[in-house]
């Protein structure tokens, strides 16, 4: 059963992974000519998109790199949208492959220990 839940586990990780590449490729389709309406609204689907996957930790890390930005960082469009996609895709990773599960695995020993102690 635990070879199962591995295989599962690696399936969700590459079809993340995958999601969050297409949105990269998106957005940077979107910068080849920023003023023809569709590329604009590319990168829209970007901008919300990996704040969507990310979500509620990659977007704390969105709002953390976008305050950098608006302080007075100002790499190149593309180059903000490379680091952008970098910081909230590892958040959503930590978050959603990492944390999730490791307090989901605390939750349930707490309940074990506490089903024992009824007994």
């Amino acid at each position: 059963m635990k070879t199962v839940w591995r295989v599962m586990r690696v399936v969700l990780i590459l079809a993340w992974i995958g999601v969050c590449t297409h949105l990269l490729l998106v957005g940077l389709e979107g910068l080849r000519n920023p003023s023809d309406p569709k590329n604009l609204y590319s990168t829209f689907v970007f901008y919300q998109g990996i704040r969507v996957v990310g979500f509620p930790l990659g977007f704390a890390a969105w709002y953390l790199v976008y305050g950098v930005f608006a302080l007075g960082a100002k790499p190149s469009p593309e180059m903000q949208m490379w680091i952008m996609w970098l910081v909230v895709m590892a958040a959503g990773y930590f978050q959603w492959f990492h944390l999730v599960p490791w307090l989901f695995r605390q939750f349930m020993e707490s309940r074990k220990r506490a089903a024992l102690q009824l007994q």
